[in-house]
């Protein structure tokens, strides 16, 4: 008997083990289109072996386990890539949202108005007391300053987008960081009583994969199978089951600065909990700066502070620049002609200047008109006046941002002294404040005699002002380098254009990388139809040959019983 009941007990072990390794091929199947599930496998092994007769003979089938395909390298590789790549597909969209601002091939764009401002004093030249082209002068610069005005709008309304973006941003890292704490439970409290967690386990790392594409962390899988998340900055977003809130505070630019969004989102982080503590702005971590990872490159809200707090500004600067120095270019040469009123030319733009008020140590031994010089300081910047003894304005207002510490020089002929610790800096904000001044025919300074003393029908003034535009003269922006308007226009949009190219090949690469990390994923850990279907007929076959023993000993049973009747 005592063999027949080792044939049932090898055929019973080997029902159930087929049956088990079926409910994973099943399962298996059943998620081969799931996002981020790991292919799953029963792994089997010989039952005990007994002696029988004084021979060793085996017991069946036993299920040990049922084993995770799971690379934790290429998991890693996946979140770095994904990082990677949202942060240059999401700077190229702001780019690409930019670019069509300073398209002067499919439309009249900024640079060919500035073109057609001064081919209009071209013309006036040619009759300089005419109406129609005194008419096509102040047409031709209204449109000008409507495109200034455009290109400004467009630039700004980039920077409000990517700054109202980060609302949502941080708001989904929330909530990931909360879900990724409460399958760190989850997985904690399966594992205790020894059963699987390979699903849970899956859905944690699609989690932290998906939350890799809005910032880049750092996951480190500790002793007890819990997932800790760290920021860039090393700050700790999720630690077994609980978390840290990510949020964004409004707080203003101290000094205003108009080249920024005012109030600015400023980045947050609270202390983990489960839940988290409530928000304190005035308590909790600021991580504005650090969140985006090195230069802002890693995930969408770095590409986010990046265009926000460093490229828009940057083009903002350009665009001020260029509109301050044509205006003051004009304004300059215009108020050294005549008018047909016969009085002196006045300004023919207005152009808003925001006073340069700088803090130094002492003031005693400078003058008003002294030269400034120093670091990001244009050639031909001048003491406007002197305020108090620690405090002066500077003309013509400055374009480039001055950080605090930059070491000033005043020489007057010799070398006046030296001044640091730069405070209530705010620039000029020329593309957005440029207007027209001059707004009758007759006030256009064409002239530059007097037309009652034999000035009638000089064109002198309106031959220089259309000379402006190729005349060079020094820009902060690039290094204080002497350009043309027309050329430092076509080098501001050559290098958007750069930039376009240079985030589009980033991120066609970091594409391409990604998907070769996937494809190595699912040669690894995805689900192979044919290979399932496969084992599926193989488990089947094992079933219905262990079904087939048990009926055998059952039938050998029934022999035996017969005898004994």
């Amino acid at each position: 008997m005592s063999g027949i009941n080792s044939i049932f007990n090898t055929a019973s072990t080997s029902l159930v083990a087929q049956r088990v390794a079926m409910d994973v091929t099943g399962e298996n199947i059943a998620n081969v289109n799931t996002p981020g599930y790991s292919r799953q496998r029963a792994i089997m092994e010989t039952a005990p072996v007994t002696n029988s007769n004084g021979f060793p003979l085996g017991n069946g089938v036993l299920v040990k386990s049922v084993q995770r395909f799971y690379d934790a390298v290429l998991q890693k590789n996946i979140a770095d890539g994904n990082s990677s790549l949202q942060n240059n597909q999401s700077r190229l969209i702001s780019l690409q949202s930019i670019e069509p601002s300073f398209n002067d091939v499919s439309t009249d764009g900024l640079g060919k108005s500035i073109q057609d401002f001064f081919d209009s004093w071209q013309a006036l030249s040619v009759n300089a007391s005419g109406a129609p082209e005194r008419q096509a002068v102040l047409s031709k610069a209204q449109v000008m300053i409507d495109n200034f005005h455009q290109v400004n709008q467009s630039l700004r309304d980039v920077q409000n987008n990517a700054n109202r973006t980060l609302d949502g941003i941080t708001a989904e890292i929330t909530l990931k960081a909360k879900s990724i704490a409460s399958l760190n439970d989850q997985i904690n409290q399966t594992e205790l009583v020894g059963a699987s967690s390979s699903e849970l386990r899956d859905q944690r790392d699609y989690l932290a994969q998906e939350l890799s594409k809005k910032v880049g962390a750092s996951f480190t899988e500790e002793r007890n199978g819990t997932l800790t998340v760290r920021l860039a900055d090393g700050s700790t977003l999720v630690d077994g089951n609980r978390y840290a809130t990510v949020y964004t505070s409004p707080l203003p630019l101290n000094p205003p600065d108009p080249n920024n969004v005012t109030p600015s989102n400023h980045i947050l982080v609270t202390s983990i909990g489960n839940p988290p503590p409530d928000n304190k702005p005035a308590a909790d971590s600021d991580i504005t700066g650090t969140i985006g990872g090195a230069r802002n490159s890693q995930g969408e809200i770095g590409a986010m502070l990046g265009m926000r707090d460093t490229a828009i500004p940057d083009y903002l600067q350009k665009l001020d620049e260029l509109a301050y120095n044509l205006a003051n270019q004009v304004n300059t040469q215009h108020k050294q002609g005549w008018n047909l009123n016969n009085t002196v030319g006045d300004n023919f733009f207005t152009i808003t200047s925001t006073p340069n008020t700088i803090t130094i140590p002492d003031t005693t031994l400078l003058s008003k008109g002294d030269a400034v010089y120093g670091q990001g300081i244009p050639y031909g910047t001048r003491i406007a006046s002197i305020d108090s003894r620690t405090q002066i304005t500077l003309t013509p207002p400055l374009i480039q941002s001055i950080v605090s510490g930059t070491t000033f020089t005043f020489p007057s002929g010799d070398q006046r002294g030296k001044a640091t610790g730069v405070s209530g800096y705010s620039s000029s904000d020329a593309s957005i404040g440029i207007g027209l001044n001059i707004t009758s025919l007759n006030e256009i300074a064409a002239a530059d005699t007097n037309p009652l003393n034999g000035g009638s029908g000089n064109n002198s003034n309106a031959m220089a002002l259309a000379a402006i535009k190729d005349q060079q003269f020094p820009f902060a922006t690039v290094g204080g380098a002497n350009s043309s308007v027309i050329s430092y226009y076509n080098a501001m949009v050559s290098g958007i254009g750069v930039d376009v190219r240079a985030a589009q090949n980033a991120s066609d690469q970091g594409e391409s990388y990604v998907a070769q990390l996937h494809n190595l994923r699912e040669s690894n850990s995805g689900v192979s139809l044919d290979e399932e279907m496969t084992n599926m007929i193989k488990y089947q076959k094992a079933f219905e040959g262990a079904a087939k023993m048990m009926n055998t000993a059952m039938e050998m049973m029934d022999t035996v019983l017969g005898m004994v009747r």
